[in-house]
């Protein structure tokens, strides 16, 4: 279901950011004839294709590539600029001062809330909007920040977590084992 919904949400960010035609020019899906082509739009997306999370990162990196191809079939340029981040939050720093450089406003990931804390100022200050499809940390629920997150936050996935535990039949104990991250301490809390 995780991947299914980062899918749909991906190719609607990609689609929308399409036809914004990457500025304050009027989107077209096609060119009229003699003139030139709509600007392409460049997406960076910091992805864990190595190390923890790379799963996530393979999947979310498969659903932007579908994302691609059907926006390339509506007619939109898009080009995605895709950075392995390994889930360290000091890469995801590099790697989006290195997409600022190069002009990109808009980013898919990070997948982590501990990237997702060490990028978010730098984000903020720099008018770039971050996509995260795996940030969970409620610390990070701020109004009017860079940061839009397509799962729940951990203060939910928790209360849900819990209730399904208590609702079916069995073993009334539980150990809590975690990575000590933000969203994951978030998460045991």
């Amino acid at each position: 279901m995780r991947t299914t919904s980062v899918a749909v949400l991906l190719t609607t960010v990609l689609l929308s950011l399409a036809a914004c035609g990457g500025g304050d020019e009027p989107a077209a899906t096609s060119a009229p004839a003699g003139s030139a082509a709509p600007p392409a739009v460049t997406i960076g997306a910091q992805l864990a294709l190595t190390g923890p999370g790379s799963t996530l990162g393979t999947q979310s990196r498969a659903a932007l590539e579908a994302a691609l191809v059907e926006a390339s079939s509506q007619g939109f340029a898009v080009t995605l600029d895709v950075r392995d981040t390994g889930s360290d939050p000091a890469t995801a720093l590099k790697e989006l001062q290195s997409l600022h450089e190069q002009g990109v406003t808009t980013v898919i990931g990070p997948q982590t809330s501990s990237e997702a804390r060490e990028i978010l100022d730098f984000a903020n200050q720099n008018g770039i909007l971050l996509v995260s499809q795996g940030s969970t940390a409620s610390t990070l629920a701020i109004p009017g920040a860079a940061l839009y997150r397509m799962v729940p936050t951990a203060q939910v996935e928790g209360v849900a977590s819990g209730d399904l535990i208590t609702v079916n039949p069995g073993p009334r104990r539980v150990v809590v084992s975690h990575r000590d991250d933000a969203g994951n301490a978030g998460l045991a809390s």
